[in-house]
Protein backbone atom coordinates (compact mmCIF):
# COMPACT_ATOMS: atom_id res chain seq x y z
CA UNK A 1 0.00 0.00 0.00
CA UNK A 2 1.31 3.15 -1.13
CA UNK A 3 1.54 6.19 1.19
CA UNK A 4 -1.35 7.72 -0.80
CA UNK A 5 -3.82 5.00 -0.50
CA UNK A 6 -2.70 5.02 2.96
CA UNK A 7 -4.04 8.50 3.66
CA UNK A 8 -7.52 7.30 1.49
CA UNK A 9 -7.90 5.12 3.91
CA UNK A 10 -7.80 7.00 6.81
CA UNK A 11 -9.86 9.59 5.46
CA UNK A 12 -12.44 7.08 4.22
CA UNK A 13 -12.33 5.75 8.31
CA UNK A 14 -13.02 9.00 9.57
CA UNK A 15 -15.92 10.18 7.71
CA UNK A 16 -17.52 6.50 8.61
CA UNK A 17 -17.46 7.66 12.04
CA UNK A 18 -18.76 10.85 12.08
CA UNK A 19 -21.37 9.03 9.83
CA UNK A 20 -22.06 6.65 12.62
CA UNK A 21 -21.86 9.24 15.63
CA UNK A 22 -24.83 11.27 13.32
CA UNK A 23 -26.89 8.04 13.36
CA UNK A 24 -25.75 7.38 17.11
CA UNK A 25 -27.23 11.26 17.98
CA UNK A 26 -30.15 11.10 15.79
CA UNK A 27 -31.29 7.76 17.39
CA UNK A 28 -30.48 9.27 21.18
CA UNK A 29 -32.69 12.12 19.96
CA UNK A 30 -35.62 9.71 18.84
CA UNK A 31 -35.47 8.21 22.50
CA UNK A 32 -35.21 11.19 24.48
CA UNK A 33 -39.12 11.85 23.31
CA UNK A 34 -40.61 10.49 26.33
CA UNK A 35 -43.91 8.21 25.51
CA UNK A 36 -46.77 10.43 27.31
CA UNK A 37 -45.81 13.76 25.74
CA UNK A 38 -48.47 15.52 23.78
CA UNK A 39 -45.68 16.59 20.91
CA UNK A 40 -44.98 12.91 19.85
CA UNK A 41 -47.41 13.16 17.31
CA UNK A 42 -45.93 16.27 15.36
CA UNK A 43 -42.73 14.58 15.89
CA UNK A 44 -43.35 11.71 14.00
CA UNK A 45 -43.39 12.79 10.48
CA UNK A 46 -39.61 14.46 11.41
CA UNK A 47 -38.49 11.40 12.64
CA UNK A 48 -40.03 9.12 9.90
CA UNK A 49 -37.79 11.83 7.15
CA UNK A 50 -34.76 11.24 9.99
CA UNK A 51 -35.23 7.45 9.29
CA UNK A 52 -35.58 7.71 5.45
CA UNK A 53 -32.38 9.82 5.24
CA UNK A 54 -30.59 7.21 7.59
CA UNK A 55 -31.34 4.61 5.46
CA UNK A 56 -30.21 7.16 2.51
CA UNK A 57 -26.91 7.48 4.32
CA UNK A 58 -26.81 3.63 4.77
CA UNK A 59 -26.86 2.96 1.46
CA UNK A 60 -24.68 5.60 0.30
CA UNK A 61 -22.22 4.14 3.03
CA UNK A 62 -22.51 0.72 0.69
CA UNK A 63 -21.70 2.21 -2.04
CA UNK A 64 -18.83 3.74 -0.78
CA UNK A 65 -17.47 0.78 0.63
CA UNK A 66 -18.06 -1.10 -2.90
CA UNK A 67 -16.08 1.49 -4.68
CA UNK A 68 -13.07 1.33 -2.07
CA UNK A 69 -12.90 -2.41 -2.32
CA UNK A 70 -13.16 -1.57 -6.19
CA UNK A 71 -9.56 0.37 -5.55
CA UNK A 72 -8.05 -1.65 -3.02
CA UNK A 73 -9.03 -5.04 -5.23
CA UNK A 74 -9.36 -3.57 -9.06
CA UNK A 75 -10.61 -5.75 -11.25
CA UNK A 76 -8.98 -4.81 -14.78
CA UNK A 77 -11.79 -5.54 -17.37
CA UNK A 78 -15.30 -7.39 -17.51
CA UNK A 79 -13.66 -10.89 -18.96
CA UNK A 80 -11.64 -10.97 -15.63
CA UNK A 81 -14.63 -11.23 -13.33
CA UNK A 82 -16.66 -13.41 -15.81
CA UNK A 83 -13.38 -15.80 -15.47
CA UNK A 84 -14.09 -16.28 -12.25
CA UNK A 85 -16.26 -19.38 -11.27
CA UNK A 86 -18.69 -17.44 -9.12
CA UNK A 87 -18.89 -14.17 -10.88
CA UNK A 88 -22.42 -15.24 -12.73
CA UNK A 89 -23.92 -11.76 -11.78
CA UNK A 90 -23.75 -7.91 -10.63
CA UNK A 91 -24.09 -9.21 -6.46
CA UNK A 92 -21.65 -12.83 -7.15
CA UNK A 93 -19.21 -10.08 -8.58
CA UNK A 94 -19.62 -8.05 -5.76
CA UNK A 95 -19.38 -10.91 -3.13
CA UNK A 96 -15.93 -11.89 -4.94
CA UNK A 97 -14.83 -8.48 -4.60
CA UNK A 98 -15.51 -8.77 -0.76
CA UNK A 99 -13.54 -12.00 -0.68
CA UNK A 100 -10.57 -10.41 -2.11
CA UNK A 101 -10.60 -7.43 -0.53
CA UNK A 102 -10.69 -8.98 3.59
CA UNK A 103 -8.54 -11.54 2.16
CA UNK A 104 -5.89 -8.76 0.92
CA UNK A 105 -6.85 -6.95 4.68
CA UNK A 106 -5.86 -9.96 6.59
CA UNK A 107 -2.33 -9.95 4.66
CA UNK A 108 -1.80 -6.06 5.07
CA UNK A 109 -2.52 -6.75 8.74
CA UNK A 110 -0.01 -9.79 9.41
CA UNK A 111 2.69 -7.45 7.11
CA UNK A 112 1.99 -4.63 8.98
CA UNK A 113 3.77 -6.39 12.23
CA UNK A 114 7.40 -6.97 10.06
CA UNK A 115 6.74 -3.98 8.62
CA UNK A 116 5.74 -0.77 10.47
CA UNK A 117 9.14 -0.11 11.80
CA UNK A 118 10.51 0.28 8.07
CA UNK A 119 7.20 2.04 6.89
CA UNK A 120 7.89 4.79 9.74
CA UNK A 121 11.36 5.05 8.41
CA UNK A 122 10.28 5.04 4.77
CA UNK A 123 6.95 8.24 5.92
CA UNK A 124 8.14 11.88 6.19
CA UNK A 125 6.52 13.82 9.24
CA UNK A 126 6.25 16.38 7.22
CA UNK A 127 4.22 14.90 4.30
CA UNK A 128 1.54 14.21 7.05
CA UNK A 129 -0.99 16.60 7.00
CA UNK A 130 -2.07 18.40 10.06
CA UNK A 131 -5.16 16.76 11.18
CA UNK A 132 -3.24 12.87 11.12
CA UNK A 133 -0.68 14.62 13.71
CA UNK A 134 -3.82 16.04 15.93
CA UNK A 135 -5.63 12.81 15.40
CA UNK A 136 -2.75 10.75 16.43
CA UNK A 137 -1.76 12.91 19.45
CA UNK A 138 -5.08 12.74 20.68
CA UNK A 139 -4.99 8.16 20.23
CA UNK A 140 -1.90 8.56 22.26
CA UNK A 141 -3.38 10.44 25.16
CA UNK A 142 -6.52 8.30 24.92
CA UNK A 143 -4.32 5.29 25.21
CA UNK A 144 -2.16 6.18 27.86
CA UNK A 145 -4.80 7.23 30.53
CA UNK A 146 -6.71 3.80 29.63
CA UNK A 147 -3.48 1.66 29.81
CA UNK A 148 -3.76 -0.11 33.06
CA UNK A 149 -0.90 -0.20 35.05
CA UNK A 150 1.56 -2.70 35.99
CA UNK A 151 0.44 -5.05 38.93
CA UNK A 152 3.94 -3.87 40.93
CA UNK A 153 4.66 -0.47 39.23
CA UNK A 154 4.09 1.69 42.67
CA UNK A 155 4.57 4.91 40.69
CA UNK A 156 1.37 4.80 39.08
CA UNK A 157 -0.17 4.91 42.80
CA UNK A 158 1.97 7.19 44.73
CA UNK A 159 3.19 10.85 43.52
CA UNK A 160 7.24 10.71 43.84
CA UNK A 161 7.73 7.06 45.77
CA UNK A 162 11.36 7.19 46.10
CA UNK A 163 10.80 10.15 48.69
CA UNK A 164 8.20 8.71 50.37
CA UNK A 165 10.54 5.47 50.83
CA UNK A 166 13.44 7.04 52.12
CA UNK A 167 11.48 9.32 54.57
CA UNK A 168 9.59 6.18 55.62
CA UNK A 169 12.88 4.24 56.64
CA UNK A 170 14.41 6.82 57.96
CA UNK A 171 11.72 7.67 60.43
CA UNK A 172 11.20 4.27 61.34
CA UNK A 173 14.96 3.40 61.71
CA UNK A 174 15.16 6.56 64.17
CA UNK A 175 12.49 5.64 66.55
CA UNK A 176 13.82 1.79 66.01
CA UNK A 177 17.03 3.07 67.78
CA UNK A 178 15.50 5.17 69.78
CA UNK A 179 13.42 1.90 71.73
CA UNK A 180 16.33 0.13 71.54
CA UNK A 181 18.39 2.00 73.37
CA UNK A 182 15.54 2.99 76.04
CA UNK A 183 14.68 -0.77 76.47
CA UNK A 184 18.82 -1.88 76.65
CA UNK A 185 19.50 0.41 78.91
CA UNK A 186 16.66 -0.30 81.33
CA UNK A 187 17.40 -3.95 81.16
CA UNK A 188 20.87 -3.00 82.31
CA UNK A 189 19.62 -1.01 84.78
CA UNK A 190 17.51 -3.44 86.73
CA UNK A 191 19.81 -6.06 86.58
CA UNK A 192 22.35 -3.83 88.44
CA UNK A 193 19.64 -2.91 91.20
CA UNK A 194 19.29 -6.61 91.22
CA UNK A 195 23.20 -7.17 91.44
CA UNK A 196 23.09 -4.48 94.57
CA UNK A 197 20.71 -6.05 96.48
CA UNK A 198 23.33 -8.90 97.04
CA UNK A 199 26.13 -6.06 97.44
CA UNK A 200 27.83 -7.19 94.22
CA UNK A 201 29.15 -3.90 92.78
CA UNK A 202 28.58 -2.98 88.90
CA UNK A 203 30.21 -1.23 85.98
CA UNK A 204 27.70 -0.67 83.20
CA UNK A 205 30.07 -0.63 79.38
CA UNK A 206 27.95 -0.02 76.42
CA UNK A 207 28.18 -3.66 75.45
CA UNK A 208 27.87 -5.83 78.82
CA UNK A 209 27.51 -5.26 82.52
CA UNK A 210 30.83 -6.32 84.45
CA UNK A 211 30.46 -7.22 88.22
CA UNK A 212 32.97 -7.10 90.42
CA UNK A 213 32.67 -9.92 92.49
CA UNK A 214 34.77 -13.39 92.26
CA UNK A 215 33.20 -16.10 90.12
CA UNK A 216 33.55 -18.21 93.23
CA UNK A 217 31.23 -16.26 95.48
CA UNK A 218 28.45 -16.32 93.19
CA UNK A 219 25.41 -18.77 94.37
CA UNK A 220 22.24 -19.98 92.89
CA UNK A 221 20.03 -17.26 94.53
CA UNK A 222 22.21 -14.29 93.09
CA UNK A 223 22.65 -15.70 89.63
CA UNK A 224 18.96 -16.74 89.07
CA UNK A 225 18.05 -13.50 90.47
CA UNK A 226 20.45 -11.10 88.62
CA UNK A 227 20.45 -12.72 85.35
CA UNK A 228 16.66 -13.04 85.26
CA UNK A 229 15.30 -9.47 86.94
CA UNK A 230 16.05 -7.68 83.62
CA UNK A 231 14.56 -10.04 81.06
CA UNK A 232 11.52 -10.11 83.77
CA UNK A 233 11.26 -6.58 83.57
CA UNK A 234 11.40 -6.11 80.08
CA UNK A 235 8.22 -8.52 79.95
CA UNK A 236 6.29 -6.31 82.16
CA UNK A 237 7.13 -3.20 80.58
CA UNK A 238 6.47 -5.10 77.15
CA UNK A 239 2.51 -5.31 78.60
CA UNK A 240 3.13 -1.38 79.64
CA UNK A 241 3.61 -0.25 76.32
CA UNK A 242 1.02 -2.66 74.88
CA UNK A 243 -1.43 -0.94 76.85
CA UNK A 244 0.19 2.84 76.51
CA UNK A 245 0.05 2.09 72.02
CA UNK A 246 -3.91 1.16 72.52
CA UNK A 247 -4.39 4.90 73.54
CA UNK A 248 -2.71 6.88 70.73
CA UNK A 249 -2.39 3.95 68.08
CA UNK A 250 -5.22 6.39 65.87
CA UNK A 251 -2.74 9.51 66.10
CA UNK A 252 -1.40 10.44 62.76
CA UNK A 253 2.36 11.59 63.83
CA UNK A 254 4.54 8.76 63.21
CA UNK A 255 6.68 8.83 66.41
CA UNK A 256 4.01 6.48 67.91
CA UNK A 257 6.36 4.19 66.59
CA UNK A 258 9.23 4.37 68.89
CA UNK A 259 5.92 2.93 71.08
CA UNK A 260 5.66 -0.37 68.70
CA UNK A 261 9.53 -0.84 68.38
CA UNK A 262 10.20 -0.83 72.17
CA UNK A 263 7.12 -2.88 72.47
CA UNK A 264 8.88 -5.29 69.80
CA UNK A 265 12.05 -5.00 72.14
CA UNK A 266 10.68 -5.67 75.92
CA UNK A 267 9.14 -8.81 74.01
CA UNK A 268 12.68 -9.93 72.71
CA UNK A 269 14.32 -9.30 75.49
CA UNK A 270 12.43 -11.47 77.36
CA UNK A 271 11.44 -14.49 74.68
CA UNK A 272 14.62 -13.29 72.78
CA UNK A 273 16.89 -13.53 75.62
CA UNK A 274 15.81 -17.15 77.01
CA UNK A 275 16.02 -18.57 73.63
CA UNK A 276 19.52 -17.61 72.82
CA UNK A 277 20.57 -18.12 76.12
CA UNK A 278 19.16 -21.17 76.37
CA UNK A 279 21.57 -22.36 73.06
CA UNK A 280 24.73 -20.21 73.71
CA UNK A 281 25.16 -20.40 77.55
CA UNK A 282 25.06 -16.89 78.04
CA UNK A 283 22.91 -13.71 79.44
CA UNK A 284 19.66 -15.30 80.16
CA UNK A 285 21.09 -18.72 79.75
CA UNK A 286 23.07 -18.53 82.88
CA UNK A 287 19.66 -18.01 85.67
CA UNK A 288 18.05 -21.28 83.12
CA UNK A 289 21.86 -22.98 83.70
CA UNK A 290 21.73 -22.88 87.39
CA UNK A 291 18.08 -24.13 87.25
CA UNK A 292 19.79 -27.06 86.52
CA UNK A 293 17.39 -28.03 83.01
CA UNK A 294 17.88 -30.88 81.30
CA UNK A 295 19.00 -30.50 77.42
CA UNK A 296 15.39 -31.69 76.42
CA UNK A 297 13.98 -28.89 78.82
CA UNK A 298 15.89 -26.54 77.05
CA UNK A 299 15.12 -27.19 73.62
CA UNK A 300 11.51 -27.40 75.15
CA UNK A 301 11.90 -23.62 75.94
CA UNK A 302 13.26 -22.89 73.27
CA UNK A 303 10.49 -23.99 71.11
CA UNK A 304 8.24 -21.92 73.23
CA UNK A 305 10.38 -19.10 72.58
CA UNK A 306 10.02 -18.99 69.22
CA UNK A 307 6.33 -20.15 69.31
CA UNK A 308 5.44 -16.95 71.60
CA UNK A 309 7.49 -14.56 69.70
CA UNK A 310 5.39 -15.77 66.26
CA UNK A 311 1.92 -14.93 68.37
CA UNK A 312 2.96 -11.34 69.49
CA UNK A 313 4.04 -11.05 66.05
CA UNK A 314 0.77 -11.88 64.52
CA UNK A 315 -1.09 -10.01 67.16
CA UNK A 316 1.27 -6.92 66.49
CA UNK A 317 0.54 -7.37 62.74
CA UNK A 318 -2.49 -5.00 62.78
CA UNK A 319 -0.76 -2.42 64.94
CA UNK A 320 2.03 -2.07 62.53
CA UNK A 321 -0.26 -2.18 59.19
CA UNK A 322 -2.56 0.29 60.82
CA UNK A 323 0.80 2.96 61.75
CA UNK A 324 0.05 3.23 57.83
CA UNK A 325 -2.31 6.05 58.39
CA UNK A 326 0.84 8.30 59.34
CA UNK A 327 1.96 8.23 55.57
CA UNK A 328 -0.76 7.30 53.44
CA UNK A 329 -4.68 8.00 53.75
CA UNK A 330 -5.83 4.35 52.53
CA UNK A 331 -4.06 1.08 52.80
CA UNK A 332 -4.89 -0.98 50.08
CA UNK A 333 -3.01 -4.00 47.72
CA UNK A 334 -0.95 -1.80 45.42
CA UNK A 335 1.02 0.36 48.36
CA UNK A 336 0.44 -2.47 51.66
CA UNK A 337 3.64 -4.35 50.39
CA UNK A 338 5.38 -1.45 49.87
CA UNK A 339 4.60 0.11 53.07
CA UNK A 340 5.97 -2.72 55.39
CA UNK A 341 8.74 -3.17 53.14
CA UNK A 342 10.29 0.40 54.24
CA UNK A 343 8.44 0.16 57.79
CA UNK A 344 9.48 -2.54 59.11
CA UNK A 345 11.69 -5.22 57.42
CA UNK A 346 14.35 -2.12 55.73
CA UNK A 347 14.81 -0.14 59.37
CA UNK A 348 15.05 -3.71 61.03
CA UNK A 349 18.49 -4.62 59.18
CA UNK A 350 19.83 -0.56 58.91
CA UNK A 351 19.03 -0.56 62.54
CA UNK A 352 20.47 -3.85 63.28
CA UNK A 353 24.13 -3.02 61.19
CA UNK A 354 23.91 0.62 63.27
CA UNK A 355 24.27 -1.19 66.10
CA UNK A 356 26.65 -4.18 65.26
CA UNK A 357 28.76 -0.98 64.18
CA UNK A 358 28.37 0.78 67.62
CA UNK A 359 29.67 -1.94 69.64
CA UNK A 360 32.46 -2.98 67.62
CA UNK A 361 35.15 -4.10 68.84
CA UNK A 362 33.77 -5.85 71.93
CA UNK A 363 30.32 -6.51 70.53
CA UNK A 364 29.43 -10.61 71.16
CA UNK A 365 27.97 -13.46 69.42
CA UNK A 366 24.91 -13.73 71.65
CA UNK A 367 23.99 -9.71 71.57
CA UNK A 368 24.07 -10.25 67.54
CA UNK A 369 21.97 -13.55 67.78
CA UNK A 370 19.86 -11.73 70.24
CA UNK A 371 19.15 -9.07 68.08
CA UNK A 372 18.48 -11.52 65.30
CA UNK A 373 15.85 -13.32 66.70
CA UNK A 374 13.32 -10.41 66.91
CA UNK A 375 12.78 -11.99 63.00
CA UNK A 376 10.46 -14.45 64.45
CA UNK A 377 8.58 -11.64 65.76
CA UNK A 378 8.53 -9.86 62.44
CA UNK A 379 7.98 -12.37 60.13
CA UNK A 380 4.02 -12.85 60.79
CA UNK A 381 4.00 -8.80 59.83
CA UNK A 382 5.79 -9.36 56.62
CA UNK A 383 3.95 -12.10 55.69
CA UNK A 384 0.77 -11.66 56.97
CA UNK A 385 0.04 -8.36 55.20
CA UNK A 386 -0.29 -10.37 52.00
CA UNK A 387 -3.83 -11.36 52.75
CA UNK A 388 -5.01 -8.43 55.21
CA UNK A 389 -7.97 -6.53 54.29
CA UNK A 390 -8.12 -3.33 52.38
CA UNK A 391 -7.34 0.14 55.19
CA UNK A 392 -9.53 3.34 54.31
CA UNK A 393 -8.36 6.01 57.54
CA UNK A 394 -9.95 9.07 55.93
CA UNK A 395 -9.52 11.49 53.12
CA UNK A 396 -7.21 14.48 53.79
CA UNK A 397 -4.25 14.77 52.51
CA UNK A 398 -0.71 13.76 54.02
CA UNK A 399 1.89 16.17 54.70
CA UNK A 400 4.65 14.30 55.70
CA UNK A 401 8.78 14.55 55.89
CA UNK A 402 11.72 13.23 57.79
CA UNK A 403 11.90 14.14 61.98
CA UNK A 404 14.77 15.54 62.00
CA UNK A 405 14.41 16.51 66.25
CA UNK A 406 14.13 12.37 66.46
CA UNK A 407 17.05 12.48 64.06
CA UNK A 408 19.32 14.86 66.03
CA UNK A 409 18.39 13.03 69.19
CA UNK A 410 19.10 9.95 68.40
CA UNK A 411 22.42 10.85 66.79
CA UNK A 412 23.59 12.84 69.98
CA UNK A 413 22.08 9.60 72.16
CA UNK A 414 24.36 7.21 70.45
CA UNK A 415 27.47 9.75 70.34
CA UNK A 416 26.92 9.99 74.07
CA UNK A 417 25.95 6.18 74.21
CA UNK A 418 29.39 5.09 72.99
CA UNK A 419 31.51 7.29 74.80
CA UNK A 420 30.33 7.67 78.13
CA UNK A 421 29.58 3.79 78.65
CA UNK A 422 32.64 3.53 76.45
CA UNK A 423 34.89 4.37 79.82
CA UNK A 424 32.13 2.36 81.83
CA UNK A 425 30.01 3.68 84.65
CA UNK A 426 30.00 2.35 88.59
CA UNK A 427 27.39 2.01 90.32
Amino acid sequence: MTFGEYLKLVNFRLKALRRVKRIKRIRRQRLSVPVNDPTQEMAEPYFTTVFRRIKALRRARRIRKLKTFHRVAPVETPDDARKHPSSTGYFELVRWRLRVYFRARKVRRIRMKHAISKEKKRINIHQIPGYLRLIRRRLQIVLKSRRKPRKNDIRHYIKNPIRTSVIITLNSTTYFLIAYLFIFCFVQLVSVIAASSFSIGTVIYYYNIDFLIRSTDWHEDSVRTVYSAGPMAALILGCILSIAYSRVYDIRHPSKLIILWGIVQAFNHFFGAMLSGSLLSEGFGYAIMWMYFMDTHKLLISIIDIVALVLIGILLSKSFIYSANSYFSELLTYNRSYFIRFQVLIPFIVSNLIIVLLKIPEVTTYEIFLNLVAIFLLLPILVGQIGFRDLYFDEEERHFRIDWRAGLFILVLLVAFRIILGFGFRL
